[in-house]
């Protein structure tokens, strides 16, 4: 009974508290402005596949964390590290992103593991892109290098192809590595 007296208490308490804070008395618009601050950066966040630390702002109360969550997760830039292609990172931060509701909405994502030479991984990126397992691609803006707009190529393909039948889309694609092997001969592998 004392157990369900404190947990009512603690309850009260809070709702009490948030009702009596000077700052959650302030306008939302006011509230915005001050999360913003505290909580966005001129640098892109890392996210690893351990995921991101979180600012201690949103760890204050649950008020405060449900108003400045969604200002963290969408007005910082973030970069998915990760090794040649390999789509980890960005799989986990995409799945992290939908379960917490910003699946339409996502923020800028850089991709610190788009460089490199592996088709496997390379592949396995494609083919999370033509299920929509993973919404991302890789993001070089005006790059002109030979193998960098080979596989902008390959992503447009399988974008234009997403109704069709993996296998089909595959073998296309299998097309495409001929000529980033040309290349390069480190996309044989």
């Amino acid at each position: 009974m004392a157990k369900q007296e404190s947990k009512h208490s603690k309850k009260a308490l809070t709702s009490w508290a948030i009702a009596n804070s000077p700052l959650l008395r302030l306008s939302g618009e006011v509230r915005n402005i001050i999360w913003r601050f505290a909580v966005t950066s001129d640098q892109p966040v890392v996210y690893t596949g351990t995921g991101v630390e979180e600012p201690s702002l949103l760890f204050t109360c649950h008020a405060i964390r449900k108003e400045a969550r969604s200002i963290y997760h969408l007005e910082n830039a973030v970069v998915c590290t990760g090794a040649s292609y390999d789509t980890t990172s960005l799989l986990q931060y995409h799945l992290k992103m939908s379960s917490i509701g910003f699946r339409e909405k996502m923020p800028m994502v850089f991709q610190e593991n788009a460089k490199g030479t592996n088709w496997p991984n390379l592949k396995l990126w494609l083919e999370r892109f033509h299920t929509r397992e993973l919404a991302l691609c890789p993001d070089w803006p005006h790059s002109y290098l030979a193998e960098r707009c080979i596989i902008d190529v390959m992503f447009l393909t399988v974008e234009r192809l997403w109704d069709h039948p993996w296998e089909l889309v595959e073998s296309l694609l299998e097309m495409q590595h001929r000529s980033l092997v040309a290349l390069n001969s480190g996309w044989a592998a």
